[in-house]
């Protein structure tokens, strides 16, 4: 399967054509069923950068940062996002907690076994881009595009 673009109610129409734009450049980065949304809000926290290690003992960067949605409604949605490599880096040194930004991600679930030799179904949140709305002007920060996927046995 090929990508598949999700159009839901928070989506703005305008965001909504960018990403029909950007479709091939997105699904050159994944080969799996993927799913694509852009989410608008806030961003309420960024983690630190983590060092994770790989099968073929090289390392990968990994940042993660949670944005919620900005609305008059009582309960606001949020969503837990990750960054990795050169993509992580960038986003580190960018962007900064009460930045309002637009975020472009997919999503995929994976089967992942443990050392016990349990298989379990593994989600992940990808940032493929991020643009700074509001403050900054309207102007955009896009991340750098993302290292290949390595076939490790990392569950994200």
């Amino acid at each position: 399967m090929g990508l598949r673009i999700l159009y839901l109610s928070w989506f703005c129409p305008l965001h909504a054509i960018e990403l029909e734009k950007e479709k091939d450049t997105l699904l050159s980065q994944f080969t799996s069923n993927l799913f694509v949304m852009i989410f608008r809000g806030k961003i309420l926290w960024v983690g630190p950068k983590e060092l994770i290690p790989k099968a073929d003992g090289s390392t990968m960067t990994k940042v993660s940062f949670v944005v919620e949605e900005q609305t008059d409604r009582e309960y606001r949605d949020a969503v837990l996002l990750d960054m990795y490599n050169d993509r992580a880096e960038m986003f580190a040194n960018t962007y900064k907690e009460g930045d309002t930004v637009s975020v472009t991600f997919g999503g995929r679930v994976r089967d992942y076994t443990n050392k016990e030799g349990a298989t379990r179904k593994i989600c992940s949140l990808t940032a493929l881009r991020v643009d700074l709305e509001g403050n900054g002007g309207g102007a955009s920060r896009p991340a750098a595009k993302q290292a290949e996927d390595s076939d490790d046995d990392l569950p994200f």
